[in-house]
């Protein structure tokens, strides 16, 4: 399963799409899906410890 949290914190960290794969051991697409979803919802990216658990599962 993929860590949502993990992606979102890295992204704002400056990490790139690949790297975030590489990293949370996922694809890369399933990291571009994750942020446009992210990105639709409206959910703060630059914060994902604000995010609760139940908001990141929107993302699946």
């Amino acid at each position: 399963m993929t860590n949502h949290k993990e992606t979102l914190r890295l992204k704002s960290l400056g990490l790139t799409n690949t790297d975030i794969a590489a990293t949370c051991t996922c694809g890369r697409n399933t990291v571009t899906l994750t942020l446009a979803r992210v990105q639709e919802n409206g959910l703060p990216w630059e914060k994902p410890a604000l995010c609760r658990s139940s908001r990141s599962t929107q993302l699946t």
